[in-house]
């Protein structure tokens, strides 16, 4: 029997993992925009072009490297789709593990992995939610059985959490800094050297990735990039608290998934706070390594909730899948213990507190269980796996996603309604070795049409990001030393581009010709110009676009 209750919870992990594979696999489609980033990256590389000579490099290495060993053994989505799902799939186990751990409960382990699941965080952003399960997974046996092996492999998880993406590893470093701290409270000697053992391993382990660095651009310009790539992205943070459309006076509608969104927002600035009072008011029976992973698992939610909740909260509150079922889970089997403790010491006054307790844990997990349901669309997902009717049917359907996603051009994967002929056009009327710049961000037109980007950047980031002189005439040299035949030019947003970039809109303006036009799907307008001098060999089909290949 004991050893029985030894196997289930590795056992349970285990299914968790496989049901997250049986869950996303089957209903693989489109992967989002952003991920044809990280393939874009990962085609760079492929072609040979190292990051930071050739291309900006904005703090993910490991992750685009990744994608791009997938590519290399099997070229195309599905291969990538699959990389992803089976990654998040240990996410899910590892969650399993810590919760069942933490709160001494399985239950509350296999519920935690599958609210995780079900709320299906975009397939590109496992790290976000891998990296703080295997942390704090890491932190438990550290504590179990302190060790320098075991304080090295915290270390090599954080560096690799870091090359995933670099603000990763940095929440993962202050989260495990202050677990291991907690765990040695009262020993300052001790504490002193496992915090120091730590921090040393970490440098030691990081210390190549920094040569090489330096090697290829220097640490200095990396750092400009990275600080540069941001830039964008800080205009996201400043938005308005949701709220429930539900609610308003007006409304007619069900719960919809912005009140999902909206209630999961709130719930995980909740638990921002919440598990630090349980912590507190039960300090007298906590375990040490209880409270020491609590708090490690608080910090990391509170860096998620600072940096990487912002909007559209709808798509963004899917990446704290792992942070929030990990603290949440602790907290509501906290608070559940702490009503029955109540109500065990009688009274009016205790039984009432009890009772609101409880209360409160049950509509929380209620009303985070209806959201993550809505939100996730788990009814919707469940039915289009086809799992009830039968495991024939759910292998068929994987066959014609595999082969969708395996033979090119993948039609089936383009981000939103049908391939474009553009897609085709520039796989057909370019050379293997050109280059293609698009104007606009559209990183898949790189990745469906096989061909590298110019000039050092997958995507344009106007108005805020490389817009200084000096990151244009990077960005020239590197569009002077490659063939770029085509441009593809939007001219529905050219006004911003121009005002972003003058000094690579009078380059292409004086270095390229109208050759065609077309339009994508948001209305835009997109002009195909063609490099002056360049004679082309043909049309392409009965579009009259210039074609540069027999």
């Amino acid at each position: 029997m004991q050893s029985f209750r030894r196997l289930s919870v590795p056992l349970a992990a285990l299914v968790l993992a496989l049901a997250t594979v049986l869950f996303r696999l089957p209903t693989l489609g489109s992967l989002s925009n952003d991920h044809y980033l990280y393939m874009a990256w990962a085609q760079q590389v492929l072609s040979g072009e190292l990051p930071g000579r050739d291309f900006v490099d904005p703090g993910m290495p490991l992750a685009y490297s990744l994608s791009a060993l997938v590519q290399y053994a099997r070229p195309g989505p599905f291969s990538e789709g699959v990389f992803s799902i089976l990654l998040l799939a240990l996410a899910a186990g590892a969650t399993c593990l810590v919760v069942t751990r933490l709160s001494q409960s399985l239950a509350a382990g296999v519920l935690a992995a599958l609210f995780q699941i079900a709320l299906q965080p975009r397939l590109y952003s496992y790290p976000k939610v891998l990296v703080p399960a295997v942390a704090l997974w890491l932190l438990q046996r550290y504590i179990a059985g302190p060790s320098r092996g075991r304080l090295a492999a915290m270390a090599a998880w954080t560096v690799a959490g870091a090359l995933l993406r670099y603000d990763l590893g940095l929440y993962a470093a202050a989260g495990l800094g202050i677990g291991i701290a907690i765990a040695h409270w009262g020993e300052a000697r001790r504490m002193a050297m496992a915090v120091g053992s730590y921090v040393l391993a970490l440098g030691l382990v990081l210390l190549p990735y920094v040569a090489f660095v330096e090697w290829r651009e220097g640490v200095a310009a990396h750092l400009h990039e990275t600080v540069e790539y941001t830039r964008n992205e800080t205009h996201a943070l400043d938005f308005p608290w949701p709220t429930f459309p539900a609610l308003e006076a007006n409304a007619s509608a069900a719960w919809s998934p912005d009140d999902s969104a909206a209630f999961l927002f709130y719930v995980a600035y909740g638990l921002a706070v919440t598990p630090w009072l349980l912590l507190l008011a039960t300090r007298r029976r906590q375990r040490r390594d209880t409270t020491a992973v609590v708090a490690a698992a608080g910090v990391m939610l509170a860096a998620y909730l600072v940096v990487i909740l912002r909007y559209p909260i709808e798509t963004r509150i899917q990446d704290l899948a792992g942070v929030m079922t990990l603290t949440g889970a602790w907290t509501v089997v906290e608070l559940l213990r702490l009503a029955r403790s109540g109500a065990a010491r009688g009274g009016l006054a205790p039984i009432g507190g009890a009772v609101a307790t409880a209360v409160l844990a049950a509509t929380v997990t209620l009303g985070a269980g209806a959201s993550v349901w809505v939100l996730g669309k788990v009814g919707e997902q469940l039915e289009e796996t086809r799992v009830l009717d039968g495991w024939g049917k759910v292998q068929e359907r994987i066959g014609v996603i595999r082969d969708a996603g395996t033979v090119w051009p993948w039609d089936r994967f383009w981000p939103a309604g049908p391939l474009p002929a553009a897609v085709r056009y520039l796989n057909a009327c370019t050379q293997p070795g050109d280059r293609v710049l698009l104007t606009w961000s559209a990183p898949e037109y790189y990745y469906f049409s096989r061909r590298a980007f110019a000039g050092g950047h997958a995507i344009p980031l106007p108005p805020r990001a490389f817009t200084g002189s000096a990151d244009q005439n990077l960005m020239l040299r590197r569009l002077a030393r490659a063939s770029v035949p085509i441009v593809l030019i939007n001219e529905t947003r050219q006004e911003q581009f121009k005002t972003a970039y003058p000094q690579i809109a009078a380059y292409l303006q004086a270095q390229y010709v109208p050759g065609g036009q077309f339009t994508v799907r948001d209305g835009s307008n997109i002009t195909i110009a063609r490099r002056k001098g360049l004679a082309p060999a043909r049309s392409f089909e009965d579009t009259g676009w210039p074609c540069f290949t027999p």
